[in-house]
Parts: structure tokens; sequence; C-alpha cells
């Protein structure tokens, strides 16, 4: 309401903010961990334009994607944690997790699913300490409580990991045009022989003398003025966590 009484009503507000306009705390906040700090750069900045910044918490786990696959998943997958989202690079992104309603249950067996989870994941089910009750000394598995620890990994993976739209994080911000009105053009390497956007940035922070940190927070900076077609991606996936 504005002082002199109007009502203005908003679009596409979500309910949340509605708490945090009345100064209510609102304690459901949703998390989204992401493997490098540079992802984490760009969602922080997408949700600050947005004014989605007390909604939803990026935080950056060390370690890579393997260890977010070997251990995290595995935790929240078990205990059933709502909240908690993980947006990986797009390089981590392989085969679709099937609709196992679709599948009857006897062939959803110890094996098929490991195989499924190998596609996916892209890491071996034997690579995961799964807790599961056995006696390894006499050579014997519980593989009936696997198969489900398994199908409750993949059903978290499927509704609460997602992909960033490129390979990795430095593809999504890279602009060599901009680079060349920050940095000059007459002086800027040629970088056409690097083999991808995090190569090329490090050659130019080694050449000019600028911090790699200093290029990258400009280009986010650009990459969210501009808002082109990664910007509409990623803000449609926090929004759609926001959603759920």
């Amino acid at each position: 309401m504005m002082e002199d009484g109007t009502v203005v009503i908003e679009e596409n507000v979500f309910f949340q903010n509605a708490f945090l306009e009345l100064g209510a705390n609102f304690i459901d906040k949703k998390h989204i961990i992401v493997e490098d700090n540079l992802a984490q750069m760009i969602l922080n900045h997408i949700l600050k334009a947005e004014g989605l910044n007390d909604l939803l918490q990026v935080e950056f786990y060390p370690g890579g994607a393997s260890n977010i696959k070997k251990y995290t998943i595995l935790t929240y997958s078990k205990t059933r944690v709502p909240n908690r989202y993980i947006l990986f690079d797009g390089d981590q992104k392989k085969d679709e997790i099937p609709d196992f309603t679709r599948i009857p249950e006897v062939d959803k067996t110890y094996e098929y699913l490991k195989d499924v989870f190998k596609k996916v994941v892209d890491i071996d089910v034997d690579k995961i300490d799964w807790g599961v009750d056995a006696n390894r000394q006499a050579g014997r598995k519980n593989t009936q409580q696997g198969r489900e620890l398994i199908l409750s990994y993949l059903e978290f993976y499927k509704t609460h990991v997602g992909f960033l739209p490129q390979i990795i994080p430095e593809d999504i911000i890279y602009n060599e045009e901009r680079l060349k009105v920050l940095l000059g053009e007459d002086d800027f390497p040629d970088v056409s022989q690097e083999k991808n956007a995090k190569a090329k940035l490090k050659k130019i922070s080694d050449i000019t003398g600028q911090s790699i940190d200093a290029i990258e927070y400009q280009l986010v900076y650009w990459f969210v003025k501009q808002k082109n077609s990664d910007y509409i991606d990623i803000l449609t996936k926090l929004k759609d966590i926001l959603e759920r």
C-alpha cells in the first residue's frame, strides 16, 4: 500500500515475499548447493537482481561434484531433507532417470538399478558407502536394502538435482567483446587456441595482470545486466525450486 492509501498489486511475487514484507522471518528457506564458487557468484547475482536473495541461500561445497554425489546427496536422500537442492555444472548431466512407476517391480533388480545409477550419476554404486547391513567378512550383502537405498537416492536426484546451462560456469559468463572494452582491445591477448572459457580467462589474467576474481566479477555483472537465454534458463530453475 502506498502512503496515499493506494493498493498496488504486484504480479509474479512468491508468497514468501509477503512474510518478508510484513517483517516476519521465513524459516523454510531453501538451500541450493553448487560445486564451485563462480557458480555461487552467478546464482547470488541473479537472485539479487530479481529480489529473491532473501528466499534462497546458495552454498558452495568444496570437493567438487564427486564429493557432493558420494556424501551430500546420499545423506539427503536417506534423511529425506525437503529443502536442499543441488545445481551441478552442465558437464555433470548424463542420462535421464527413468520413470520407475512404469517399470514392473520384478524388473527393478539390484543389478538393473546399479546400471541406471552409473548412467545417471556417473559413479559406480560400489564407490559409495551406503551403510547397508552386511557381513563383509563372509562376503554377504543385503541387496534388498541396497536396492531400496539406490531407489531412494535416484528419486531424490530426480526431484532435487538440476544442471546449469553450460559445461562450466565460465562458459556462461564469458564475453570477449565485453572483456576488450574492460581491458583494452589493443593489448588483448590471443586466446583462440585455448580449449574453453576457463583456460581463456586464466591466460587473460596471466598476461594482463588482472586477477581472475576481478575479471569474473565484471563478467558476472555484465551477464546479469544482459539477461540472455542462459540467464533465463537459470532464473527459471530458481523459480521452479521456490514454487515447490
